[in-house]
């Protein structure tokens, strides 16, 4: 029986221990946000810019929907991530939220911005 009361209690430190270096993952994430650093993204596609702007600034960003034909101007200088990351986003009707350790990015309304939006399928036409 005392084996048994041991392993629960040993299970529980585990979970409890992984989920204490999940929330600080996740906090190390959010700090990468505000941290500031030096930018340098080309003008061009949207998903370029992310994947430069993911680079240099070590944040992993996931997009949630499809972007195409979207285009952003250069950002060059010393800046804080969020401010980068918003910049790109606001003005093509898309913007973030932090899941996990991840940058989810995500059409604000598809109905406004349908450059942005998944366009319906040729099977959802018929």
């Amino acid at each position: 029986m005392r084996w048994r009361v041991a392993f629960a209690i040993s299970f529980l430190l585990v979970a409890w221990l992984e989920g204490a270096s999940a929330a600080v993952k996740a906090a190390d994430h959010l700090d990468k946000l505000e941290r500031e650093a030096s930018f340098h993204i080309e003008p061009g596609p949207l998903e370029s810019a992310l994947i430069q702007f993911s680079r240099q600034s070590g944040i992993q960003v996931v997009l949630s929907t499809r972007i195409t034909g979207t285009l952003v101007a250069a950002i060059d200088g010393h800046r804080n991530a969020r401010e980068v990351l918003t910049a790109l986003l606001n003005a093509n009707g898309l913007t973030f939220a932090v899941v996990g350790e991840t940058v989810t990015v995500y059409a604000v309304d598809p109905k406004i911005h349908p450059a942005v939006a998944n366009p319906p399928s040729d099977s959802a036409k018929k």
